[in-house]
């Protein structure tokens, strides 16, 4: 397990007023999820074989869940706090503080939205090494990092012989990584997806979006109209999303989960290990 602060115990589920904390993220890993919850806790579900969905007590802003592990930044710190396996360094962040945290297959990065970030895990084919540029957005793959400025242009890092480095064109708005794909909303708000696979082969041609997240073969993207059409692999169900309206969705190994604009979370396709089933 690593750590970038230590974060100050806190009663989870209950915001000490009786009334029950909900969710305000949730994110999607390989075989676990997270949320963050309106009081600041974390609330995690889904295997648990390495600590990753044991969220430490302690209140933070943010959450993001990885291949098998985790990471949070703590309120009043600002510095990433990660739990689960941390066999390549993804779990030890730097002390610094950051707004936002991301973790993917055996990295993750920090960075503050308007200024310069960070990463850390295993140090291969310089998917460590961010723009010095001010950030707006930052993805981890499992081999790559996007990072996209505050100027619209994106510029994705690791392999160079992996068609994810090969970033399209344009100015764009959201990026995501998958296994092996990448898919990013341009500025006008259509999409575009590259990389290995069927899912750059199969986006969806029409429609305006907001945010895309992939899965290992499947992706699903919020449109301007809140709500969520999915596509690629489907053989856990994992596409089928519901007909509702959505504020957010997040795409994780083999299922998908999502958040109505009440707060509401929804999550459909395999649940071997209780990843699609929240207790909240």
């Amino acid at each position: 397990m690593g750590c970038g602060g230590d974060p100050t115990a806190t009663d989870s589920g209950d915001t000490g007023t009786g009334v029950l904390a909900v969710p305000v993220q949730v994110e999607a890993g390989v075989r676990h999820t997270c949320a963050l919850l309106d009081d600041g806790t974390v609330s995690c579900w889904g295997l648990d074989d390495d600590g990753q969905a044991s969220a430490p007590d302690g209140t933070y802003t943010t959450v993001s869940a990885g291949n098998d592990f985790t990471c949070a930044i703590v309120d009043g710190v600002g510095a990433p706090f990660c739990w689960g396996v941390n066999d390549e360094g993804q779990g030890s962040p730097p002390t610094d503080a950051y707004e936002q945290v991301v973790a993917g297959g055996f990295h993750a990065c920090a960075w503050t939205p308007g200024e310069s970030g960070a990463c850390w895990g295993r140090d291969a084919y310089d998917r460590l090494v961010l723009p010095d540029a001010p950030l707006a957005h930052v993805d981890a793959g499992r081999h790559n990092t996007c990072a996209l400025g505050t100027d619209g242009s994106l510029s994705c890092m690791g392999p160079t012989q992996e068609v994810v480095s090969q970033v399209p064109e344009g100015e764009f708005q959201h990026v995501d990584l998958g296994a092996a794909q990448a898919c990013a909303v341009r500025t006008d708000g259509s999409l575009v997806c590259w990389g290995d696979g069927e899912l750059a082969d199969s986006t969806p041609t029409s429609g305006s979006f907001v945010r895309v997240s992939l899965g290992v073969y499947h992706a699903c993207a919020l449109t301007v109209d809140q709500l969520v059409t999915c596509w690629g692999d489907n053989g856990d169900k994992q596409g089928n999303a519901p007909a509702w309206v959505f504020s957010d969705v997040t795409a994780g190994g083999y299922h998908t989960c999502a958040q109505d604009t009440l707060g509401a979370l929804s999550c459909w396709g395999r649940d071997t290990d209780g990843q699609a089933t929240p207790p909240l």
